[in-house]
């Protein structure tokens, strides 16, 4: 199974880790857990970042109704206004998306799709990805973790970044730098 043909199975760490993080990304559940399994192996933002290694992934108290992908989903075991897990960025990449405003959402998930594999670019929440004026930034991360024990925080409803110093119990740890696929779209400019 290649990359392209859709998510290659993670590759788990078993190994407990602590990690101290100052730098924190705030998401709404479920997509905050969701990114701290190590479903995605990148994130697409409309901001470059210069960070590189373990960022925090905060989930706040909202709860985003368009990311369910199950109806199943019990929403009480979701912690909400916690630290819930954290990835670790290895490279911010530029992305130029070539052609017109209307075939942007189309033509920036076939990067997606070209890099990630089709699986990845069909579930990514569309209203997460960038809008066609914005400049769109792929994060690549090298790997994802769930915390053992949310850390209960108190935090804003706003995704964005919060600055404080926290330690966390890694769970389990998912290396997704193996399963990343390494063809490059053309026309993209290292960030």
């Amino acid at each position: 199974m290649k990359a392209s043909d859709g998510l290659l199975p993670p590759v788990f760490d078993a190994t407990p880790k602590v990690l101290e993080m100052e730098q924190h990304l705030k998401l709404h559940q479920p997509w905050a857990r969701i990114v701290c399994e190590g479903a995605f192996p990148l994130l697409v933002r409309s901001l470059s970042i210069r960070t590189r290694g373990w960022i925090g992934v905060i989930a706040t108290a909202k709860w985003d109704e368009w990311v369910v992908i199950d109806s199943e989903m019990q929403r009480e075991s979701f912690p909400r206004s916690a630290l819930v897990g954290a990835i670790e960025i290895q490279a911010c990449e530029r992305i130029i998306v070539r052609g017109k405003p209307n075939d942007f959402p189309h033509e920036l998930r076939k990067l997606i799709a070209k890099r990630y594999g089709k699986a990845v670019a069909t579930f990514y929440p569309g209203h997460y990805l960038p809008k066609p004026e914005q400049r769109v930034y792929f994060w690549e991360l090298a790997s994802a973790a769930t915390a053992k024990d949310p850390v209960l925080l108190t935090v804003t409803n706003a995704r964005g970044w919060t600055h404080c110093n926290v330690k966390m119990e890694v769970s389990e740890l998912v290396r997704l730098s193996q399963v990343n696929a390494k063809s490059s779209p053309t026309g993209n400019e290292e960030e």
